[in-house]
């Protein structure tokens, strides 16, 4: 199969921001609990979703706010970074007549991160807050841009970016 239209989940697929979640993650349950969880089984727990996560570690509607201020906070430490082939990758999407476009759950800060590594002009268009894996965003999206379902993949880390695919009839 030969794939033409990329749709590339952002955190953990184009960005390395795991260290970042996690950290922000545990920082949150010490502060609000005062003690500190294990490391990782709160990624293990963040990898598969938030919602895994929250539940597990059965997390306040407190606590998931306090998270958030750290989450969203893109200098709190470790930053996220960009993976190191992700903009070759990129730049060879497009050169080969392809189009780039990002399907993420990440909200607004998305920018930020698209600003901040200067990796905006790779993309045709974004999916933020998707609500994965719910295939309607990814279902406009190729509608908007005509495009052949048979030419699109969505390229990412986690089940739900898959199961957000193949809910929308294309591949994962």
């Amino acid at each position: 199969m030969t794939y033409k239209y990329f749709f590339f989940d952002f955190d953990g697929m184009l960005c390395d921001s795991y260290t970042h979640t996690t950290k922000a993650f545990v920082k949150t349950l010490q502060e609000t609990r005062g003690v500190r969880i294990n490391e990782k089984e709160a990624y293990d727990y963040l990898k598969i979703t938030f919602g895994d996560a929250f539940a597990h570690f059965n997390v306040t509607e407190e606590e998931k706010k306090l998270f958030a201020i750290y989450h969203e906070d893109l200098s709190f430490k470790p930053e996220a970074t960009l993976y190191l082939e992700t903009i070759k990758i990129l730049k060879s999407i497009i050169e080969s007549g392809g189009k780039n476009f990002i399907y993420t759950n990440r909200g607004p800060t998305l920018y930020e991160y698209l600003e901040k590594f200067n990796i905006g002009q790779y993309f045709t268009d974004i999916i933020i807050r998707a609500n994965k894996p719910d295939p309607t965003p990814l279902i406009e999206m190729i509608s908007k841009y005509n495009l052949n379902k048979s030419e699109c993949v969505v390229v990412g880390d986690r089940s739900i970016d898959v199961d957000g695919a193949y809910n929308a009839k294309i591949d994962g």
